[in-house]
């Protein structure tokens, strides 16, 4: 009969096949049989096989059941307790009466039977499955093995990206920090000069000071202070943001965070009234409040006033004098979801991505770029909360902030 071509081993090599039996005429009809396409490695012991096969390293494992000393189901069960062995396969030679033994051997962990007297077509097929399904398995654990290096190699670049970019994105925070501190600490150290330079200037005067000088040196000291004190102010304020920023939500909380509790509305209200007094120069847009339902906010009323306060900022500065800034407050599958949407340009799509980063300007013609929205963030996720930003409007943006809702 005319045998079929051999599957060909991932090597290359032809597949190595061991054979266990203890009778001669089975062991030579085995070479006839297989001998042409395969490597053999015939045995006539149990012993002998263990002994030998890890060195063969075998594709397949041929063995008769009823062997003498140590059986072959043993033989099985030994072999599958070897780890290079887990996965070959292996067929057990069994006689026509041996049904019992012959489950037992399948429990044991092989993969298929042949009863005695065994048929060339049937064996030959046999060998040939459970060689392509060997083959298959080596071939699917390469391919594991490859792409587990592909990946391990994609984490390290992804990791070094990363890397990169917090480098880039520290950087472009530090030249940012820089000029934001520079512009107020300027005028600091300009009018602590100028105080140094005016009261010199007083102590060298000659005789008494008039009341008209007098009055003219506490009219440029008034100057000179209130420039002091905008400056230092705005350190504070950069210093503040920093601190939050850094130190995330629990910034200034302390413990009795978790047990701190504000009405949706009145934080909303409270941020609305900071963000439409403090000066911009100029008139504020107006804010309209939309209440469908108040829940309370596990969380410091400072706290949610303040990341509230950077979204109304940056709504009211969208939206500019001649626009309109809508709040709504809704409870929302245990959340309080608070939405600010404006009316003026919309974001940028290639922005969308860097909305909450640092000192990004989403608009070319805004001034304004510092850490608010950042911090607003940080300060949201920091109390176990969420904000996202739909920039896919017909005009302006609409941040959804969503917080814990108190429960009792």
């Amino acid at each position: 009969m005319k045998q079929k071509p051999h599957l060909a081993a991932p090597g290359g090599s032809q597949p190595r096949i061991l054979v266990c039996d203890d009778a001669a005429t089975v062991r030579a009809l085995m070479a006839a049989l297989l001998g042409r396409d395969y490597a053999l490695l015939l045995t006539a012991s149990a012993e002998e096989a263990l002994e030998r096969a890890p060195g063969f390293s075998p594709d397949l494992v041929i063995t008769d059941l009823m062997l003498p000393g140590i059986s072959g189901r043993e033989l099985i069960l030994r072999l599958r307790g070897i780890p290079a062995f887990e996965e070959v396969p292996m067929i057990l030679l069994t006689a026509v009466g041996e049904s019992e033994a012959r489950a037992e051997g399948l429990e044991a962990g092989a993969d298929d039977y042949l009863v005695k007297p065994i048929r060339q077509r049937e064996l030959l097929a046999r060998v040939a499955s459970l060689l392509r399904l060997r083959h298959t398995l080596l071939a699917l654990s390469l391919r594991s093995r490859e792409l587990e290096d592909a990946n391990s190699a994609l984490r390290a670049a992804q990791d070094r990206l990363l890397r990169s970019e917090r480098l880039a994105a520290l950087g472009s925070l530090a030249a940012a920090l820089a000029h934001d501190i520079n512009n107020p600490l300027s005028l600091v150290t300009s009018g602590a000069s100028t105080l140094v330079s005016i009261t010199e200037d007083a102590m060298r005067l000659p005789g008494p000071i008039d009341a008209e000088r007098l009055a003219t040196l506490m009219a440029e000291l008034h100057d000179v202070a209130r420039e002091i004190g905008d400056g230092s102010r705005r350190l504070q304020g950069v210093g503040r943001d920093l601190r939050i920023f850094g130190a995330g939500a629990g910034a200034g909380a302390g413990e009795s965070a978790l047990a701190s509790r504000v009405r949706a509305e009145d934080a909303v209200r409270s941020a609305v009234s900071l963000a439409t007094t403090r000066p911009r120069g100029g008139p504020a847009a107006p804010v309209e409040v939309v209440v469908t339902g108040s829940p309370e906010i596990d969380a410091p009323a400072h706290l949610v006033a303040l990341a509230l306060l950077s979204v109304l900022e940056r709504a009211l500065l969208a939206a500019g004098p001649e626009g309109h800034v809508r709040v709504e407050i809704r409870l929302r599958a245990g959340h309080a979801e608070i939405a600010v949407t404006d009316d003026g340009a919309p974001i940028p799509t290639a922005m969308l991505p860097r909305v909450f980063e640092p000192y990004v300007r989403l608009h070319p013609t805004h001034q304004a770029a510092g850490l608010g929205l950042a911090v607003a963030a940080g300060i949201v996720q920091g109390l176990g909360g969420h904000i996202d930003v739909d920039g896919n409007l017909k005009s302006g943006a609409c941040f959804r902030v969503l917080l814990p809702a108190g429960t009792g």
